[in-house]
């Protein structure tokens, strides 16, 4: 699947790069709730997709959980991550990696690029929220471009 098509995509049919605003477009419930050292997970059941996110996180972080989680939802539907992590020898990181670019270019949008062309990574993410991390990873997706 190719992911900045998949992002652009979704953003230009719900013209929005919110990802609670996209899950509810997409019949994606969002539970926020008390998850200990969990940041948050999807899991798919019974035909439907929930995405929990760890209710004690700030705004901005319960924002990333939930477009990384919204990734699985989109692109791994029937995965569930979190077993596979817990209860198998499968290796996860392949489906996290895709998770984390889907967060990348959902919240750091091409027009974000272009006003933050010539800023760092750590002052693109002091000026978004993003983590230093999902700067990273989407400008070096968009290098190889």
């Amino acid at each position: 699947m190719n992911i900045p098509s998949k992002v652009k995509a979704l953003m230009k049919e719900f013209n929005t790069n919110d990802p609670f605003l996209l899950a509810a477009c997409l019949g994606v419930e969002i539970l926020e709730q008390p998850l200990g050292s969990k940041l948050g997970f999807y899991k798919y059941i019974k035909k439907r997709k929930f995405i929990f996110i760890n209710s004690s996180l700030d705004y901005y972080m319960r924002k990333i959980i939930c477009a990384h989680e919204l990734g699985h939802a989109i692109m791994h539907p029937k995965v569930n991550c979190s077993f596979m992590q817990n209860f198998t020898l499968l290796c996860t990181e392949k489906v996290e990696i895709e998770a984390n670019k889907f967060c990348a270019y959902l919240l750091l949008t091409d027009d974000m690029l272009k006003e933050y062309e010539g800023y760092t990574y750590k002052q693109i993410s002091q000026a978004t929220s993003i983590p230093v991390e999902i700067v990273k990873l989407r400008q070096a997706q968009e290098k190889m471009i």
